[in-house]
This record gives structure tokens, C-alpha cells and sequence, in this order.
């Protein structure tokens, strides 16, 4: 029984190896530009979550004809905290390293193709932004589907979210001390700036969701996330809080052509440049190949 013990233990950790990074103390660490903390939209939603937030749901199983509950991520908020260094905070609390920003695109008109190991359909897929609308088609399918299309007008920005529609779907506008966020009917989220530049985050009701400041080289977010630029620059450290204990949740540092996200145990997540691509890996198991496409 003992050796059977010992070879399901050599199996499991067999099959979990892939999660370590075994070239952490190897990089040769560049340093990160500066923490921010700048009201921001992100509207392509194509990100690496860092910290995904869930919720839970009750949903009918047809099969068993009866409710279950299910945990499902929570879904990405367009608007939220730019951080610098390609981060991403937004108002449902999910942190992410943006996939425009990593290729340094801005406002550029860009194809990024996305596809996996297998290329299974779902998950390959091209991303198409020109003129200021994003499109996107799954694999082995050509009708471009329509995602969005933005209008500038001074310091509103206009959203459609369908062709069809005459009126613009949201509003977003930006000011010195004020971010608001309207449908066609009223303001849904306000971002005010305070006097001790933090800002707040109050709901259509002026009710407050959360508070988020710098100091000095600490960014916090809400009430539980924190973020430290440490080393002298070549290194963010990401802090969670559970309960009154603070721990250290993620350690990101780069080089001229990888990045790493890892914890305290050296488990986490890499990111290597190369070509106009970005592949990212689970540990040492290769998970998604994001393409920057020239554009015709």
C-alpha cells in the first residue's frame, strides 16, 4: 500500500510540474516604468487576468431539469484604473495586464490573431480594429462579427454597440476631476477625483463603491489590493488582503523579450515577445499565441 502511495504521489506531481517557473532567478530584469493611477477605458476586453473576480449564479441543468449553483467569472468592466506597465484595474475588481498595451498599440488600427496549440475552434480567433470599430471572427469562419464602434467629440467618447442602432449605447466622459459613465437614459458610475488625489467611485446613486489612491510607490485598489513598485523598479509586487492579513499574491518582472507573474512559491505565468507575437504560458505548458497582423 506504502509504494502505491508513493507512485500516485510521484503522478501527481508529475502532472503539476509544468505550473513552476524554472527560470525566475535567470532573467535579466529591466526595469517598469512608474506606477499610476489614471480613470481609463478599456474597451476590447482582450486581457490576462491577474486577479478574476467570480460571482455565483443559479442556473437550470436541462439535463437533471432542476437549479444548481455554478461559480462564473466575473465579467470584465470597460471601465476602470490605468496603472502603467500595461495594468488594468477595472470596477468589478478584476486586475489584468492588457494585451493592446503589452504591444504598445494606443489607439492604432490593428489585426491581433489569437490561436492555441491545436487551434481549437473557440479560442482562435482574429481581432480586427480600424476606423474605430472592433470586429472579430472565431476560426474557420469568415463573417466578421461587430463588437463596438467609438465617436470622438471633444472629451466624450460615444460607444455603439450595434450597427443598427441609431443612438449611441454609452457615454463616457472625461474631465480634470470627473470620468462619468451615462446610457441614453441616465449616469450610471462617476469617478471623482479628491483633494488628496484619490479618487472615488460612486454608483447612479452617488453611493460610494470604492476608493482607490497612490502613495508614494503603493497603489491601492478598493479595500483588498495593492500594488508596490519594489526593487528599485525591477519588480511589482501585487498584495491581496484576507481578513487583516495582507499577503503577497503576485511578483511581476521582465526582460527585453519575456515577463513573468509568479508567487511565493515560484507557480505562475509567462509571457514571451517575439516576431510581433506574444505567447503565453502556463508555467511551462504554452496555452495561447496572441499575433500582432500588419495591417494591408
Amino acid at each position: 500500500m506504502r509504494y502505491i502511495y508513493i507512485v500516485l504521489m510521484i503522478l501527481f506531481c508529475s502532472s503539476c510540474s509544468y505550473c513552476y517557473l524554472d527560470n525566475i532567478d535567470k532573467v535579466e530584469r529591466t526595469d517598469f516604468d512608474p506606477l499610476e493611477l489614471k480613470p481609463d477605458l478599456e474597451l476590447t476586453k482582450l486581457r490576462f487576468d491577474l486577479i478574476r473576480q467570480t460571482q455565483i449564479k443559479r442556473e437550470k441543468n436541462i439535463l437533471m431539469e432542476e437549479e444548481e449553483t455554478v461559480t462564473k467569472d466575473m465579467p470584465y468592466h470597460s471601465i476602470g484604473f490605468y496603472l502603467g506597465n500595461g495594468l488594468f484595474f477595472d470596477l468589478r475588481r478584476n486586475l489584468s495586464l492588457c494585451v493592446t498595451d503589452l504591444f504598445g498599440l494606443e489607439d492604432r488600427d490593428f489585426i491581433i490573431r489569437i490561436t492555441d496549440d491545436t487551434t481549437r475552434i473557440g479560442r482562435a480567433a482574429d481581432y480586427i480594429y480600424r476606423n474605430d470599430s472592433l470586429q472579430y471572427t472565431r476560426a474557420n469562419k469568415k463573417r466578421l462579427k461587430y463588437r463596438y464602434h467609438i465617436q470622438r467629440k471633444n472629451e466624450e467618447i460615444a460607444i455603439y454597440n450595434a450597427l443598427r442602432h441609431k443612438k449611441p449605447d454609452n457615454y463616457y466622459r472625461f474631465g480634470d476631476s470627473l470620468f462619468e459613465w451615462r446610457n441614453r437614459r441616465r449616469t450610471l458610475k462617476t469617478i471623482k477625483k479628491q483633494a488628496d488625489s484619490s479618487y472615488i467611485v460612486l454608483d447612479r446613486k452617488f453611493k460610494r463603491l470604492m476608493k482607490c489612491k497612490m502613495r508614494n510607490d503603493t497603489v491601492e485598489l478598493s479595500w483588498d489590493i495593492s500594488l508596490v513598485y519594489s526593487d528599485g523598479g525591477r519588480c511589482i509586487e501585487v498584495y491581496k488582503k484576507y481578513f487583516n492579513d495582507e499577503r503577497r499574491y503576485w511578483s511581476i518582472i521582465h526582460s527585453d523579450n519575456e515577463l513573468l507573474v509568479y508567487d511565493k512559491t515560484g507557480i505562475g505565468y509567462r509571457f514571451v515577445f517575439h516576431d510581433n507575437c506574444i505567447d503565453y504560458y502556463d508555467g511551462k505548458k504554452f496555452i495561447l499565441r496572441y499575433e500582432l497582423i500588419d495591417m494591408e
